[in-house]
């Protein structure tokens, strides 16, 4: 269906624009735009590009709240990680695939217009690979249909327990895959009739220490047209691990031994030298912070200045999905630098904006490039992926385009969210998603069935 909307104000690529109407084409994509008309069909206040979110675990969702508990001697990302392993050996297709649409929904009441599941969780409950391979990914793409995002699937390769090799340990075997497997997989994901127009499928290798060096090369050269993500340089036990077997830092050992390009995503990176920054941004590739998760977990604090300085990209991403918020995300990450750095302003791109619309700006060109979809713009021939907020509290009066963004990141304390566009569907509306009641009710059985289990 054709749509027309109309903002008071709407962030083009070239600035601010003022009474403006977007023609939607019926395959969601922007038709065309017009300024200073008068407003008419679906009317807003303020426009601006919705992210995508470039890396999301999304049956992490159902552990919200569970998992803030001392129950060992170190509590850390590697206790987390136990914990994990046991959530996630109650959770039956069924259950996952409500999670994932549970999760979906909040992303896009959150703002984002789409996201990139970074999906390893592919075998039965004893590690069994189901009779279709791809029936775990399957579910991830009903709950897109259900929750109306927009989809970029990554399956994952996971073939070893660590950096020297070895069997799988207990929780790992639902991840595990051989590469032939692995691209068995892809070939049926690319094959499945009930996707929707704008959905699209890259690859991800699940980390240096899990996957084979031979199986990252191939992957490297096997897919060069895919959008490929890697966690990297997260905790600082794998950073010595690496080293110790490779006599490299992960960065480093990847930068010299990929084919790394602008298709490339590598998540985290929170333990990355200055001489790394140098190296990585040379590629092209894309860092994927997710400042929330990262916090949680206590990963530490990505080097965002020094990557800045040498041109690298960075998008944002929900990971555990603990809280999904952008403006939060925004907010977390740019603090974060704040008191890594003890100043102010510090992700500020080299123009003349404020930090809010380059913090914003920042993320949409990274999302973009990392998941492969042509968004991140409201510009003719981009999917119509639009955030529309409400921004005439009397917080904003007389405050300019862009100082309202800056009071909407780090200073709002309600949901201005008034609605999102994917791909040119109409899916929060009032702040709400259209399908919400349903959605949640099946995930509270969902999560209820769990819960009995652990």
């Amino acid at each position: 269906m054709k749509k027309k909307i109309w903002g008071k104000r709407v962030l083009l690529p070239g600035g601010w624009s003022s009474n403006t109407l977007i023609d939607i084409d019926q395959n969601g994509k922007i038709k065309d735009i017009k300024k200073n008309v008068q407003p008419s069909n679906q009317v807003f206040d303020t426009l601006i590009p919705s992210p995508m979110n470039l890396h999301s675990h999304c049956f992490q969702r159902a552990m919200s709240g569970l998992s803030e508990r001392s129950d060992s001697k170190t509590n850390d990302f590697w206790s987390w990680r136990n914990f994990m392993y046991n959530f996630l050996n109650k959770i039956s297709p069924d259950h996952f695939e409500a999670i994932c649409a549970l999760a979906q929904m909040e992303m896009l009441e959150a703002g984002y217009a789409g996201v990139v599941e970074f999906h390893y969780l592919h075998n039965d409950l004893s590690g069994i690979r189901f009779h279709n391979i791809s029936e775990m990914s399957q579910r991830v793409i009903n709950a897109s249909n259900k929750s109306g995002i927009g989809l970029t699937l990554l399956p994952v390769l996971y073939e070893q327990s660590g950096v020297k090799g070895g069997n799988l340990i207990s929780g790992q075997d639902r991840f595990g895959l051989k590469l032939c497997e692995f691209n068995k997989l892809i070939e049926e994901v690319i094959s499945l009739e009930n996707k929707k127009g704008d959905f699209h499928i890259g690859v991800a290798a699940h980390s240096l220490r899990a996957v084979k060096k031979i199986s990252l090369k191939e992957l490297s050269k096997n897919f060069l047209n895919y959008p490929t993500h890697i966690h990297v340089a997260e905790q600082m036990k794998e950073v010595s691990e690496i080293y110790s077997a490779w006599s490299k830092r992960p960065i480093e050992w990847m930068v010299e031994n990929l084919d790394l390009n602008e298709k490339w995503c590598l998540i985290h990176c929170t333990q990355m030298h200055d001489y790394e920054a140098k190296l990585l941004a040379k590629s092209g590739a894309v860092i994927g912070l997710c400042p929330i998760t990262e916090a949680n977990l206590g990963d530490g604090i990505f080097n965002g200045r020094n990557w800045l300085k040498e041109g690298g990209k960075f998008g944002i991403g929900t990971d555990s999905n603990v809280k999904i918020s952008l403006f939060e995300e925004l907010r977390t990450l740019e603090y974060s630098q704040r008191l890594k750095y003890k100043s102010r302003i510090v992700l500020k791109t080299a123009n003349e904006y404020t930090i809010g619309r380059s913090l914003i700006e920042s993320v949409l060109e990274g999302g973009m490039l990392a998941s492969g979809r042509k968004t991140g713009k409201i510009q003719k021939g981009y999917w119509a992926d639009i955030l529309a907020l409400d921004l005439t509290s009397f917080d904003y009066f007389d405050l300019n385009d862009n100082e309202k963004l800056d009071y909407l990141i780090f200073s709002e304390k309600d949901v201005v969210i008034d609605s999102v566009f994917s791909a040119g569907r109409l899916l929060v509306k009032n702040g709400k998603h259209i399908n919400k009641k349903k959605i949640i009710t099946n995930y509270k059985l969902a999560l209820h069935e769990i819960l009995k289990k652990l």
